[in-house]
């Protein structure tokens, strides 16, 4: 493997294999939290890829999670700032995960090699496919677990995924279920052991990257733009309804019992 890109304090690393690039979320002792540094390491990580060397890009987490969701302070603060800072600000945030992988010219194969889990499968949601780990959990906790309405393009790619029931299944309960399941029901492209994860991803992204690279990259181009009709109009809809939630005191709640894993107490109705 060879050194091909990495930031400081290597919030996101990337190296080579072959003409495969692999990006790597590299939070382990947070489970990958997605945070607004985050955000821009990952896109300065996809802009620093040389398409004459790149051909396919793997994402991934480092340690056991691909992502388990927003970062708690970065939470905690929407409760603080009025609903219409927080409309802005949600917009940036979703567009700083999901521009660098829908904008990339190169196609995206996520490799959820564990946990994916709110905003997490939401950024695993926006790759071109998805290799997952079959006891992975996954799951859009946003209403069971920080009380909010689903964002970061959950709403829009989910249906387009698995389709409306089992996308308002998932939703609107907001329960985690396996990778065996979420693949099962049409988001994944496989379900693999952990230890198949990275190779199989790997594999379908050289796939990719044997066939021609200026026909591969238009299709890819191609079917994202047919595929993100509206799309503006659906973050801008979910900021809206998540900043709403953020003035709740379940909102509150919600993020507390979380950090606390313990059962919230809802009081809003």
């Amino acid at each position: 493997m060879r050194r091909l890109f990495s930031t400081a304090p290597r919030l996101v690393t990337t190296h080579m294999m072959k003409t495969v690039a692999v990006v790597t979320l590299n939070c382990p002792s947070k489970l990958n939290a997605l945070s607004e540094s985050l955000g821009a390491a990952l896109g300065a990580a996809f802009a620093s890829l040389d398409p004459r060397l790149v051909h396919a890009v793997v994402l991934t987490g480092a340690g056991a999670a691909f992502s388990a969701g927003g970062d708690f302070d970065f939470l905690r603060a929407r409760a603080k700032a009025p609903p219409a800072a927080n409309v802005a600000t949600m917009v940036s945030f979703y567009k700083r995960f999901l521009l660098p992988l829908r904008r990339c010219p190169l196609p995206v194969v996520a490799a959820v090699n564990g946990a994916a889990v709110g905003a997490g499968a939401c950024l695993a949601s926006a790759a071109d496919a998805r290799v997952v780990v079959a006891d992975a959990k996954v799951g859009w906790t946003f209403t069971s677990g920080v009380a909010i309405h689903p964002g970061m393009g959950a709403t829009f790619y989910l249906p387009k995924l698995v389709g409306p029931s089992a996308a308002a299944a998932l939703l609107l309960g907001g329960q985690l279920v396996t990778g065996a399941r979420a693949a099962a029901l049409g988001w994944g492209e496989e379900a693999v052991d952990a230890g198949a994860c990275m190779e199989r991803a790997v594999a379908l992204a050289a796939q990719w990257a044997a066939a021609a690279p200026l026909a591969v990259r238009a299709t890819a181009t191609t079917l994202r733009a047919a595929a993100d009709v509206g799309l503006d109009a659906a973050l801008q809809r979910e900021a809206e309804a998540q900043a709403a939630c953020y003035a709740g005191a379940d909102f509150v709640e919600g993020v507390e019992s979380v950090a606390a894993k313990r059962r919230p107490t809802w009081t809003q109705y």
